[in-house]
């Protein structure tokens, strides 16, 4: 008898251990409940009462069917007008278990199955009967991996010996059972409606939810896209950010070969006159000094005539030719006329540079100040290290100390970050001097 009870608990366990490998869809659980006794016993089924414990593990075949296998152990112990009845049992179960409503958090179900029963009654042997089990339940979701469950069955035995008594009847048992399963894993029911909860919440974001549910989800939408907004955002500013540098970059390299041009021209003139032995001719080199007057005629004409980005190559072409005072006239008309343009920033920075270039240093730090006004300016990096080297020129160290180490902290990756670097240690070793 031992024997078989051992081989019943090794079934049970090599079985949970084979569930355990597919583990996504096992949950496991154990329960409390209270058995009545029915049959042809001469005691009423009110007047035994008996209590009820058992383990058990499900496994999900698909939405609507399952397997449970449970193990319990439960007691009858009665003394009623002589008769006398203390019986103890252990149940090995196999239910079948078919799911009435797979959405929800209430989800009824009906069961069935079979199973072998080990029990001793008074002070006898043990003995083993085979059981036949059916009945219905529900269970309830307490969250995603929690379920609480209650069933009710009828249990009726193969044999006449369980309850005592033969009566030539089977015997049998009712039983109310509650417990908790636990399952492995999340189960499909909560991943169908989490992909399909996205889409839903998009395409009702015009309504609005009068439930808590439908007011969470909308704001969770909401917030999506306010943080994609500020993805987009930032893309597009990084995007200026580079436009500008790339126009800049351009601007500069036409100002080279525009003066590459020029020396080329130079050099075969002078080698035309060399040849011819006649003087050299400079005029085209050189260009009389326009009068104020003469000047703001010219910006007006070429104001109406330049696009934007033209007027600022025209600038920046006056700043490398140190015409400081023309470039500055220019690239201030340009911020007060476009102050929203991408470019602004850069307007404001080289009007720093050309004040810095006629040593009118407490104008170009001003200037430096600005850009930092235009966040997305590529040059907030450089207006910081030109900032800093104003205030040396003006004398107050302490203040371009602070300048170069602002630049190492804001842009870490910066280009110019060697150059702070220098300037820092180098006001150290005069402090430290």
């Amino acid at each position: 008898m031992k024997k078989l009870t051992f081989i019943l608990l090794a079934v049970f366990i090599l079985t949970n251990i084979a569930f355990t490998q597919i583990s996504k869809k096992l949950e496991l659980g154990g329960n409390l409940g209270t058995n009545y006794l029915i049959g042809d016993s001469p005691i009423k089924a009110s007047q035994i009462f008996s209590p009820n414990i058992g383990v058990f593990s499900i496994y999900r075949f698909s939405p609507k069917f399952s397997l449970k296998t449970q193990v319990g152990w439960g007691q009858f112990n009665v003394d009623f007008n002589g008769f006398n009845m203390q019986t103890s049992m252990i149940p090995v179960e196999l239910v079948g278990m078919y799911s009435l409503n797979n959405n929800g958090k209430f989800r009824p179900f009906i069961h069935a199955g079979a199973g072998i029963m080990n029990f001793k009654i008074n002070n006898s042997n043990r003995f083993n009967d085979g059981i036949f089990i059916g009945g219905m339940g529900f269970k309830f979701s307490l969250s995603e991996r929690i379920d609480w469950l209650l069933s009710a069955d009828i249990r009726y035995t193969t044999g006449d010996d369980f309850n005592g008594y033969n009566g030539g009847l089977k015997d049998g048992y009712f039983a109310l059972q509650s417990g908790f399963s636990y399952h492995l894993a999340k189960p499909d029911r909560f991943k169908r409606n989490q992909q399909q909860k996205k889409p839903e919440i998009l395409a009702n974001l015009p309504d609005r939810s009068n439930t808590q549910t439908g007011t969470q989800q909308s704001n969770d939408a909401l917030l999506d896209l306010v943080q994609l907004r500020s993805r987009v955002t930032k893309l597009k500013d990084e995007i200026d950010s580079k436009d500008a540098q790339i126009e800049e970059l351009k601007t500069l390299v036409k100002i080279k070969s525009q003066k590459i041009s020029l020396y080329e021209a130079q050099v075969a003139e002078l080698q035309k006159q060399k040849n011819s032995g006649t003087q050299p001719n400079y005029h085209y080199a050189t260009r009389a000094t326009e009068s104020p007057t003469a000047r703001s005629i010219s910006n007006q004409r070429e104001t109406r005539t330049y696009s934007v980005k033209q007027r600022y190559q025209n600038a920046l072409a006056n700043f490398n030719a140190k015409k400081f005072h023309a470039a500055i006239s220019k690239l201030t008309q340009l911020s007060n006329e476009n102050p929203n343009h991408r470019l602004a920033g850069n307007f404001i920075y080289w009007i720093g540079e050309s004040y810095f270039g006629l040593r009118n240093y407490a104008s170009a730090l001003e200037a430096f100040k600005n850009v930092a006004k235009y966040k997305s300016s590529p040059k907030l990096d450089d207006s910081l290290l030109m900032s800093g080297l104003c205030y040396l020129k003006l004398g107050d160290g302490g203040k371009a100390k602070q300048k170069f180490q602002e630049l190492l902290q804001k842009y870490p990756k910066s280009e110019y970050r060697g150059k702070a670097r220098r300037y820092l240690q180098s006001l150290t070793r005069q402090i430290i001097s």
